[in-house]
């Protein structure tokens, strides 16, 4: 199962910036970008949608990584983390300025990287929900099994040590279990504690009730009679009194780009 978030790693020496991709690939993380230089660097960011940057002080040519944390800052407005041998007072200093959202020393052990990015990216995107007010946690913490927060686009769920990223459209149904909802993309499963009719207040439109335990995404559908809908070849259920609410539903979103 892998994460949804987008890392870009910004370094000079090509094993290192291996070394922190298989550490990222063996946690989870899938999605990850690369670069050596400050101007491939500030490309993919601006092509890219980019979550978090791990970042060196010495890149190849003049700019620097410190520089790219101020182009960050002022211009894409992500978290990033510097990973870095310089451990100078001068350095220290530079780094400190563009408060980044952690500082590891080189060399680092896998936990510190995965522990601080995990938190680096909970911190941000919470932040983020508290200044919308649309974060609907509940005695959410980072212990916590059951963590999840939603943004307008997505929702991040907590799920074995890690912080996945689900856009909406990624969502084929959900289900009600009591205190918990099981989220199922094409093929995976999530679990997080709300109510269904909760999480359907911050879902869009093209999200609908089919049954008092059920709710499917509409666009995902495949076929549907009078007894249930077809979504990723699962049969969900369709009872009698959400049918012409999902039927005229159905007709708007279904074939919508």
């Amino acid at each position: 199962m892998n994460s949804n978030f987008r890392i870009l790693i910004v370094e000079d020496d090509v094993w290192i910036a291996k070394d922190i991709e298989d550490i990222l690939v063996e946690t989870g993380y899938s999605n990850i970008f690369k670069s050596n230089n400050y101007e491939s660097a500030v490309e993919i960011l601006n092509s890219e949608y980019i979550d978090i940057a791990l970042l060196d002080i010495h890149l190849i040519g003049h700019l620097t990584g410190v520089d790219l944390a101020n182009y960050i800052s002022t211009n894409i407005k992500i978290p990033f983390i510097f990973i870095t041998s310089n451990s100078d007072l001068k350095s220290l200093f530079n780094i400190s300025q563009t408060k980044p959202s952690a500082y590891l020393s080189k060399p680092f052990n896998n936990i510190d990287l995965v522990s601080n990015l995990g938190i680096a990216l909970y911190n941000y995107y919470g932040a983020i929900e508290s200044e919308q007010e649309t974060n609907y946690i509940e005695n959410i913490n980072l212990d916590s099994s059951d963590s999840s927060l939603i943004t307008e686009d997505f929702i991040v769920i907590k799920h074995n040590q890690l912080y996945y990223k689900i856009p909406f459209i990624e969502i084929f149904w959900l289900k009600s279990d009591k205190n918990y909802i099981e989220v199922y993309t094409e093929s995976s499963r999530y679990i997080i504690r709300d109510s269904l009719k909760n999480i359907l207040s911050f879902l869009p439109d093209y999200f609908c009730r089919t049954h008092r335990q059920h709710a499917v995404n509409l666009k995902k559908v495949q076929a549907v009679n009078t007894n249930y809908l077809l979504v990723n070849s699962i049969q969900i259920p369709l009872s009698r009194n959400e049918q012409s609410e999902v039927l005229r539903n159905l007709n708007i979103f279904k074939y919508e780009e």
